[in-house]
């Protein structure tokens, strides 16, 4: 009865729990970086694994009287694939060490491997981002300023202080050595003080840079990338929002990997490959495709697949430029089945996150 009562006392999984996002919110990168507000939307709409988002529609400005214009209302599909989890078992000697000991043993290790696979998934997430562009050879302000220009080209807001760039630590090394990030006379002399003493990166060109160690993985492109024919074309027409490609006149036995990119004649969106893919002996090439096809497409339109030599794809060094609201995280608890059934289950909610512990 005594041992009972002294666990009751010393184990308040509530108060844990809070450590525990406290210490999960100082690990996360990308996370605190992206878009968390659909989690309302699937608490207003009840449980359930996939939430569905309507996505904007673009209208073209035209003269009074021209007419009205289509609205092709279109919609992604999140879906809530990811159920990580750290257990750990802890000994009634241990407890009695008290809650800072928990803390800094368990808590602190326990949330950062959790922070760690979600910053490592979201990073993982840039496979599906088709523009590319190649690190300079010596770093330098261009490797800022040169993918600003891509989301800029791409009708990205830059002016709302959304535009982050995650980093890796060869690069922010880089970065921490450049006179725009540490002397004085440029960036004032607080900012001067926080790069320097602080190894704080900040905002440069309207981008905020952070580092972080699951940045800096290098991307591996197919033979049709990397010194391969490059072009080919459509094998019949293709429906507008397919998510799917065929395509022929490519050299039987060549390939396509995750994350290479290409342009199809009409339109400058490019899109990504979601899977890896082989040409076959009667040289079609079947990929499935990021983002589902933004207009229509007739048969044999000139398909130009990203040349790896002037991109530099399979040297390139994994950093990401991206608006927040390009990646969107939802998250959910854990149901508190069995609290105070041989178990005792808290959840702690902090504004968009939630998080639990057991």
């Amino acid at each position: 009865m005594g041992t009972n009562s002294f666990l009751n006392n010393k184990y308040n999984p509530m108060f844990y729990a809070a450590e525990g996002i406290q210490e999960l919110e100082k690990a996360l990168g990308m996370a605190s970086r992206v878009y968390m507000g659909y989690n309302n939307e699937r608490r207003s709409f009840g449980k359930g694994q996939a939430i569905n988002i309507t996505v904007p529609g673009s209208f073209t400005a035209q003269n009074a009287g021209t007419g009205s214009q289509d609205v092709n209302t279109q919609s992604v599909n999140i879906t809530l694939s990811q159920h990580k989890e750290v257990q750990f078992e802890v000994l009634d000697t241990e407890i009695t060490h008290g809650g800072m000991s928990m803390i800094t043993d368990h808590i602190r290790p326990a949330m950062y491997a959790l922070a760690d696979n979600i910053d490592a998934y979201l990073m993982s997430l840039m496979n599906y981002i088709p523009w590319k562009i190649g690190a300079q050879a010596i770093t330098s302000h261009l490797d800022i300023t040169n993918p600003r220009k891509i989301l800029r080209d791409n009708k990205v807001m830059l002016d709302d202080g959304d535009i982050h760039m995650a980093v890796s630590a060869d690069m922010e090394a880089a970065f921490l050595g450049l006179n725009i990030f540490h002397q004085a006379q440029i960036v004032g002399a607080s900012t001067n003080q926080d790069v320097l003493l602080r190894g704080n990166l900040g905002t440069r060109f309207g981008v905020e840079v952070f580092a972080t160690q699951n940045a800096g993985v290098a991307h591996t492109s197919g033979t049709i990338v990397n010194g391969g024919d490059q072009s080919g074309a459509l094998n019949g027409a293709h429906a507008k929002a397919a998510t799917t490609v065929v395509t022929d006149a490519f050299t039987s036995g060549q390939t396509v990997k995750i994350g290479d990119s290409f342009v199809i004649a009409g339109n400058t969106q490019r899109y990504v490959a979601t899977a890896d893919a082989t040409v076959d002996g009667s040289k079609n090439l079947t990929v499935s495709v990021w983002p589902p096809l933004v207009q229509a497409y007739p048969d044999n339109a000139v398909v130009t697949f990203e040349n790896g030599a002037t991109h530099h794809l399979d040297a390139y060094y994994g950093q990401l430029m991206f608006h927040r609201q390009a990646i969107a995280l939802v998250v959910a608890p854990l149901p508190e089945i069995g609290n105070n059934i041989g178990a005792k289950v808290a959840t702690v909610t902090d504004f968009l996150k939630i998080w639990w512990m057991i």
